[in-house]
């Protein structure tokens, strides 16, 4: 018997199949159809809710395929709860940088963050896995990155940096910031 797959059964550890949460949906969908709101569903995460618009952009970034528009792609019912609006992640830290130290999850991954992942470590880390607190704080160090696009500074970062942007409570060494010679006089 010849058993069809979605676009995403690669990307996937999961065979095609029809959903648990939606039995009665059994076709596979255009991935252009899948248009849900997913504002709701980033805010649940706690990541930023402009970072993707669609249900579609947002299956797509979670697989990788971030620069994709997907087109000719088609998704199974299985993989678009998974992927979609119904993604659960893990509530284990997922940033590369995390290790084996402890930390709670404070906030989900956006856009922006999961490509830098991408491109600086080779590591997916999808849109809206949950990222703690110095994870965070270390990634914006490491990438030279601002979060610019995230909604809200996470206020947990602001009480850990000094008000002088050069020297950091955090550091092993506190960095002053350069003397200013008097201006040369002429004798």
């Amino acid at each position: 018997m010849l058993q069809f797959s979605c676009s995403f059964a690669v990307h996937c550890t999961s065979e095609c199949h029809v959903s648990t949460r939606y039995p009665d949906r059994t076709q596979f969908f255009p991935l252009n159809s899948c248009v849900s709101d997913v504002k709701a569903h980033l805010r649940e995460l706690q990541t930023t809710q402009s970072c993707v618009a669609s249900e579609r952009e947002l299956i797509l970034a979670r697989v990788g395929l971030l620069d994709e528009e997907g087109k000719d792609m088609v998704i199974c019912p299985k993989h678009r709860v998974l992927l979609g609006v119904k993604y659960c992640p893990s509530r284990k830290c997922q940033h590369p940088l995390h290790g084996r130290r402890k930390g709670k999850v404070s906030r989900g991954v956006n856009l922006k963050m999961s490509k830098e992942i991408k491109e600086t470590w080779d590591v997916l880390v999808p849109v809206g896995s949950g990222v703690c607190r110095q994870c965070r704080g270390d990634h914006l160090r490491t990438v030279g990155s601002t979060d610019a696009d995230s909604e809200v500074q996470d206020p947990g970062l602001a009480s850990t940096s000094h008000p002088d942007p050069q020297i950091h409570e955090s550091a092993e060494e506190i960095v002053e910031p350069p003397q200013l010679l008097p201006p040369a006089t002429e004798e």
